[in-house]
């Protein structure tokens, strides 16, 4: 297998680097070519970066439909800088039998040799480059030279250039270009952008089709589950509005919470299995997910919203996934979406208006006592409890 690494931050990503990374791999003959966001560029300061995770969502949505394309997120699992050659001794233990060529602009491949433990880098892949506008020839003959003489391979693609800039695209989006096209931008990728409030947008100006949100829950939903989600959309956006967040969104995920809840339950955990980075990680790496099924629904909402409806919004996702289970750290929207979850208009289980009551003062009595509530409850039924479910019974003092 010929893997190639193409390494950035990806910020955001934009159809030149996947038409470099198709050139590439059709130049070197590369079965596949990994998209890698770094966690911290060691070579450039990033001071308005986005965080990887929204890094390495956007590189996904722009490589979904392009045929040898793919996104790790190895670096954004190390602490610390991302050297280079620490990403390519771990690609050498997750593919021993590949051979790896590392991919680089131009300007990268005339320092490499000063680069963090160069002289193993250099043993480690095949260093590649491609000619831009700017450069001559030569220089990069002479370069990859140099590096063959230092105990390495390197090969320079000549080719077209091309010049995009990220800086420029980043620029237009904050003074108000919103057509794709004209951005370079596959447009999945600018509504990412503009769901999550990156480079100077307002998350708060996205329009979401409620009403056909609405008419999807009416579909999946029974009868008594779809009352509960529309309750729970109309309580969630009075929360919204007690506690200072945004009304719109917070209503949007209330709609959205219970759509995969009437679905078998094989079908739930399909679509849970389909989660995406740091939420796939933390939910599908507890060994106990399987073993409590009454809790799938809310984390495969999330993966169906993102993958059937486009919701890309971060602070949705994170407020579908949790609002049965919690967690450790929850945001004051997750918070919103658990209490709307438990405190809508057709709830009457004992203690509920003391819940209801709390929510609007006091938001972290109003999840101590429900809390409370879900713990008596569990040791009733001996039900199971989740990673997450035993860190935020710890987190506010309950014990289950």
């Amino acid at each position: 297998m010929k893997l190639g690494i193409l390494g950035g931050t990806f910020s955001p990503v934009h159809n030149g680097h996947i038409r470099l990374a198709q050139t590439y791999r059709q130049a070197l003959g590369l079965d596949q070519v990994l998209l890698i966001p770094t966690h911290i560029p060691p070579h450039k300061t990033a001071p308005d970066l986005p965080d990887g995770e929204h890094r390495c969502r956007m590189a996904e949505l722009a490589c979904e439909e392009v045929q040898g394309l793919a996104v790790s997120d190895l670096e954004q699992r190390r602490p610390g800088k991302s050297y280079t050659v620490d990403t390519l001794e771990e690609l050498h233990r997750l593919y021993p039998e590949a051979e790896l060529y590392l991919l680089m602009g131009s300007d990268m491949f005339r320092t490499v040799l000063t680069w963090h433990r160069a002289g193993d880098l250099i043993r480690l892949a095949t260093v590649c480059t491609m000619e831009r506008g700017t450069d001559t020839p030569s220089e990069l003959e002479t370069q990859a030279e140099r590096i063959r003489q230092s105990g390495g391979e390197a090969c320079v693609i000549h080719a077209a250039p091309l010049d995009v800039s990220s800086s420029g695209i980043r620029a237009a989006i904050a003074a108000g270009e919103r057509d794709p096209g004209t951005l370079g931008l596959s447009p999945r990728v600018l509504s990412y952008i503009l769901q999550n409030s990156l480079y100077g947008t307002d998350e708060t100006a996205w329009r979401y089709d409620e009403a056909a949100f609405v008419d999807l829950a009416r579909r999946l939903e029974k009868p008594g589950r779809f009352l509960h989600s529309q309750n729970v959309a109309v309580r969630a956006e009075e929360l919204a509005r007690i506690w200072g967040e945004n009304p719109m969104l917070c209503r949007v995920a209330g709609q959205l919470h219970d759509l995969c809840k009437n679905l078998p339950p094989e079908q739930q955990f399909s679509w849970l299995k389909r989660l995406r980075g740091p939420l796939r990680d933390a939910i599908m790496e507890d060994k106990h997910i399987a073993q409590v099924p009454p809790i799938w629904h809310g984390p495969a909402a999330a993966a169906y919203i993102w993958e059937e409806l486009g919701v890309y919004n971060r602070r949705i996702l994170y407020g579908v996934a949790y609002h049965t289970t919690g967690r450790a750290g929850m945001t004051r929207f997750e918070k919103i979406i658990y209490l709307a979850d438990l405190t809508s208009a057709e709830r009457d289980f004992p203690g509920v208006e003391e819940v209801r009551e709390l929510s609007e003062r006091d938001m972290d009595a109003a999840m101590r006592i429900s809390l409370e509530f879900t713990a008596e409850k569990m040791r009733k039924n001996a039900t199971p409890a989740t990673r997450d479910t035993v860190e935020i019974m710890e987190e506010y003092g309950v014990s289950l």
